[in-house]
């Protein structure tokens, strides 16, 4: 039998327990149960059930991990354990996860695990950068103490922290407070793109994560600040989220509608179920503006674990959008009979497919006005070059960078024109 203990801010939240069978189990902490208020270590896993069996427990804790099982597998095969065990990795690697959990081996009411760092230079970061070009599982710098970060997604990426002064190697239970991410293999400057996408998004009133494009020593990748951290004048303040795919109990293998993973409106569902009457219908409409994002940019990847929920003693709210990346730059993506998107628009998931009508429906099944969202949607549309314009010009781009920019400018023009053809079909 293997224990994990799960902490929330650094107290004990309840037990992860893999039986001899090999099935997991979670059981609350009755004591944190009774002083949580509205916070839940997942919407799957809720305090008011004293234990929970069934497949969300292994759920929950596989979508801590990379998406990508070579990275699992090297981070198993470095600490020689069983690959296809997430309590196994996890133990390794569960001192800094995506939100608030921590995971101990050490079960006590209180989390005793000191923070430790390791200074690094810009050219200790490229060359890591460049580690991680040739080879897209090298998530973990090198060295005789791994750091304690686990990160979901499949693209190649890290957590550092900033938190000391410069660029630091977390160890030990110190939270991390930046991903880094070199950009998607075989596509050239798609870390710009990603920070030109969400920047675009957020010009357009969408909340978005915050990004930069940063070269270390010559390598260039995009700098997300995670928003499941919080600075605060005792240091790095922790806040819990979970992805969807966590929140549904599904596995993070299912996390496209296609394989099985939530749509738009079973996701608009959960949020009017789970969040204040008052906040759910805020939430529903940014939800469901992101998504409409994601088409109007072709961002295709917009699947069930790149939205997520934010965790708070006063309930559950809408995490801001994250890994939104165009594809229009890239013509063997962009293709207009292949490209799809991850979630389906009424019944369609081909882009070339969508019309006006479909997004109509997905606004009604959502509870929203179908009208009002089609307006709000053509407005989008129409300013998308502007804001896609606008955020190439606040980094200083020279050379390729530049020319790539500037023709993601006009790619989003031709974009805006062909949207607006089919919105008014």
């Amino acid at each position: 039998m293997r224990r994990l203990t799960a902490y929330l801010g650094g107290a004990r939240a309840g037990w992860f327990t893999q039986l001899d069978t090999g099935r997991i189990v979670f059981d609350v902490d009755p004591s944190w149960a009774v002083g949580a208020e509205g916070l839940e270590v997942s919407l799957s896993l809720p305090k008011s059930k004293a234990r929970h069996e069934g497949s969300a427990p292994r759920n929950y804790l596989a979508g801590l991990l990379p998406d990508n099982p070579d990275v699992v597998r090297r981070w198993a095969a470095r600490f020689g354990v069983a690959a296809g065990n997430p309590m196994a990795v996890l133990g390794h690697v569960g001192l800094d996860t995506a939100g608030g959990i921590q995971l101990s081996g050490i079960d006590q009411p209180e989390l005793d695990a000191p923070g430790e760092w390791a200074p690094l230079s810009d050219e200790d970061i490229g060359r890591h950068l460049a580690d991680l070009r040739a080879d897209r599982s090298a998530w973990m710098f090198g060295g005789p103490r791994p750091q304690s970060f686990s990160l979901a997604g499949a693209q190649g990426k890290f957590a550092l922290t900033d938190a000391h002064g410069g660029w630091a190697l977390p160890l030990g239970g110190e939270p991390t407070t930046h991903i880094v991410k070199p950009g998607a293999s075989g596509f050239a400057g798609q870390e710009l793109i990603e920070h030109l996408s969400m920047r675009a998004a957020a010009h357009l009133g969408l909340p978005v994560a915050e990004s930069r494009v940063v070269s270390f020593a010559g390598e260039s990748a995009i700098v997300v600040t995670r928003y499941d951290r919080l600075r605060t004048p005792e240091g790095v303040r922790r806040v819990h989220q979970e992805d969807l795919a966590q929140a549904f109990g599904v596995s993070p293998a299912l996390k496209y509608q296609s394989d099985g993973g939530p749509g738009m409106a079973q996701i608009a569902a959960l949020l009017r179920a789970s969040l204040r009457a008052a906040q759910a219908d805020r939430a529903v409409r940014e939800f469901l503006g992101l998504c409409a994002y994601n088409w109007v940019a072709l961002a295709t990847d917009g699947h069930a674990k790149n939205f997520s929920l934010l965790h708070t003693a006063e309930g559950p709210a809408l995490a801001p959008g994250y890994d939104i990346a165009s594809v229009l730059p890239y013509p063997d993506l962009a293709d207009r009979w292949t490209a799809r998107m991850a979630m389906r628009v009424g019944r369609h998931y081909r882009d070339r497919d969508i019309r006006g009508r479909h997004w109509a429906a997905e606004a009604g099944a959502a509870g929203l006005d179908p009208d009002e969202f089609l307006t709000a949607l053509r407005a989008m549309a129409g300013d998308f070059p502007a804001a896609v314009a606008q955020a190439a010009q606040e980094p200083a781009l020279v050379d390729d960078a530049a020319r790539l920019a500037a023709s993601f400018a006009s790619l989003a023009e031709a974009r805006a024109a062909e949207i607006a053809k089919r919105l008014a079909s």
